[in-house]
């Protein structure tokens, strides 16, 4: 009997996973990736397998119990409330994780991964959000239906089985069950009879990351995440020295090989600085870039009288990598959260608000959620930054959704904030996180903006770029505007729902220095670069000298034509017409972002892929030993 009751535990796994892929099939349009029909077997095949793989590994458990409970003869009411238990766990992680694996890909179209847990120290609110967005509430029902419906049935089966049935008595008997299922096990596990067993490298075989992510396992995906596998093509030494010289630096000081001694013959004024991180701005969504749906008519009306970087790219895809990017111009590690994790919190670093602070700026930044939400207020505060400004300062009726305030009310804040703040003598650089298109994109229920577009989410980017125009239409009538420069800078993109195929949306942003007081009208860069040259940009603009630690560049004077960026530990690297993304097991895909397909000949690319994959180790390697090493601040004037 225990040969039965292992195989059916593994069939009702099974067949819970089959359910979920048929649905995340046709849910996500995987057909659609596929052109040629000939091809559409390969990769549910190998589906299969992962979910077989991953059935397999779950019934070890009840297999051991069910084991002891044969060959040991203990009490079988301990052995099953034991299996009951262990059964019930594997009902509620699966459930979850099938659930939070759909949410997760809804979002970033990558399968779930330990990433997931970036909010665990603000459970509070991630709950509050989630629980909040009814495009969480399927998922919500799902995850309860499926975990019941597992737990009753591995409950009655149990009871059958190790309660009601008798063991059987043959010995002989005993040995070919017990001989049989192992070697079956054995054989699912591997995923076949094959030398090699089935591996999450065998999901990235197909020249198409969207297949690649339906083709493994969410369970596979989330556990895997945990294996550290460092890519490398160089050692740091080799790597430091690219790093060096793409960034011109010479020498190798003591506290930093990093350090550079930036000097300006003409000092600038001190002028204010008003950054701007919008949240999930990508340049999708805005008609400068082409879109057509005047989403962004205040955007896109500002840009054409800024500076504007058109091939300018976040370091991530979390707000955690694009503050940290920009302010402090560095990339992320992978997955780890730069404001939370034990290797950022334990030292400190040289970014903007350091060299600022030198100047005698006021550093001040304002969120519109708790403070402690990734970390914000003790990293910013450990880091330079005056005061920062969260909902512990607006008033309670202020709060429109878990995320806190809205984008009117805190770029209305800040402006009043500024105003009293300038009034001294000492310059003021104030960053403003606004928050209305994070999910859920719900405009907020006090707005009295009205959107022309009825669904919610492109009424949200509506939304947030009237707020920007009501924050500039209110900054005008103060005395600091003309004394003020505004940087405009999405703290990442994100995907649009229903739109064309997009390569880059995630991390392809906005970047805008408009001076009221210069004449910048049409003033187009298309370097590739990303949020760590920030930065040396900007000391550019202000002509101020300064001592700088980063990997930024200045994108004025930069000559290497590529830039990368991450999304979790996905690396990406582009020359702004092509892509190669390389992920942890070293599988290249490289994308034509011109006609927005997969480049099948990629031998033909060679000289070029060899050059872009320096460029983003060099820089990635490098940020790495410096991160791992505390080689980021600097005690010189």
């Amino acid at each position: 009997m225990h040969f039965i009751f292992a195989i059916l535990v593994f069939v009702i796994l099974l067949l819970c996973m089959l359910m979920y892929r048929l649905i995340f099939y046709f849910q996500f349009d995987i057909s659609s990736q596929i052109h040629d029909p000939s091809l559409w077997l390969q990769p549910i095949i190998t589906s299969v397998r992962f979910d077989i793989v991953t059935a397999a590994y779950l019934t070890i458990l009840p297999l051991l119990f069910i084991l002891i409970h044969c060959w040991l003869n203990p009490k079988r009411k301990a052995i099953a409330i034991s299996t009951k238990i262990v059964l019930s766990i594997i009902a509620i992680t699966c459930s979850l994780i099938m659930a939070a694996d759909y949410a997760f890909f809804r979002q970033y179209h990558i399968r779930i991964t330990k990433a997931i847990h970036l909010w665990n120290d603000n459970l509070g609110t991630t709950l509050n959000f989630i629980f909040t967005d009814k495009n969480f509430y399927p998922q919500i029902i799902a995850c309860i239906l499926l975990s019941t419906f597992l737990i009753f049935t591995f409950i009655k089966i149990t009871n059958y089985f190790l309660v009601q049935k008798n063991n059987p008595k043959s010995g002989n008997q005993k040995w070919i069950q017990t001989i049989s299922l192992i070697i079956l096990l054995v054989i699912a596990m591997r995923g076949g009879i094959q030398p090699r067993p089935l591996g999450v490298r065998n999901a990235f075989v197909f020249n198409n990351d969207y297949i690649n992510q339906f083709v493994l396992n969410p369970i596979v995906s989330y556990v895997d995440s945990y294996q550290l596998i460092s890519i490398t093509s160089m050692s740091d030494g080799d790597a430091m020295q690219n790093t060096k010289e793409y960034l011109h630096i010479q020498g190798n000081d003591a506290e930093s090989p990093l350090l550079k001694n930036v000097i300006f013959t003409n000092s600038g004024a001190k002028k204010n600085i008003v950054i701007i991180l919008m949240e999930s701005m990508t340049a999708s969504m805005m008609g400068y870039y082409g879109n057509k749906n005047n989403h962004t008519p205040f955007l896109d009306s500002i840009s054409k009288h800024a500076i504007c970087f058109t091939n300018f790219y976040s370091m991530g895809i979390h707000t955690c990598n694009g503050m940290f990017g920009t302010l402090y111009s560095m990339p992320s590690l992978g997955e780890q959260n730069p404001m939370a994790s034990i290797i950022f919190t334990s030292q400190q670093f040289a970014g903007l608000p350091f060299i600022l602070k030198k100047e005698q700026y006021r550093n001040i930044f304002f969120c519109s959620h708790e403070p402690n939400f990734d970390n914000t207020e003790m990293f910013l505060t450990k880091n330079h930054f005056d005061r920062v400004y969260s909902s512990a300062d607006y008033p309670p009726e202020k709060k429109v959704n878990a995320w806190g305030v809205s984008d009117e009310f805190i770029l209305q804040y800040a402006t009043e904030r500024i105003d009293e703040l300038t009034k001294n003598a000492n310059p003021v650089m104030a960053t403003i996180l606004t928050i209305s298109t994070h999910p859920p994109q719900e405009m907020p229920h006090n707005a009295i903006f009205k959107p022309r577009s009825n669904d919610a989410f492109s009424a949200t980017f509506e939304y947030a770029d009237w707020s920007l125009q009501q924050f500039f239409e209110t900054a005008k009538t103060k005395s600091w505007y003309v004394n003020t420069v505004f940087v405009l800078i999405a703290d990442h993109g994100t995907l649009i729902p229903n739109y064309e195929p997009d390569f880059i949306a995630q991390n392809h942003s906005p970047f805008l220095i408009f001076d009221p007081t210069k004449n910048y009208n049409d003033s187009i860069i298309e370097t590739p670069c990303n949020q760590t040259d920030v930065v040396p940009t900007l000391m550019n603009v202000f002509q101020h000298s300064h001592n700088y630690i980063g990997l930024g560049t200045n994108i004025f004077t930069k000559k290497y034509p590529y830039t990368y960026f991450m999304r979790d530990d996905l690396k990406c690297v582009t020359d702004g017409n092509f892509l190669l993304t390389i992920n942890k097991l070293g599988t290249e895909i490289f994308y034509d972002l011109k006609t927005k397909k997969v480049v099948e000949n990629i031998e033909l690319h060679s000289p070029q892929i060899s050059e872009m994959k320096k460029y983003c180790f060099s820089f990635l390697q490098s940020a790495e030993y410096c991160i791992n090493n505390k080689l980021l601040f600097t005690t010189k004037k």
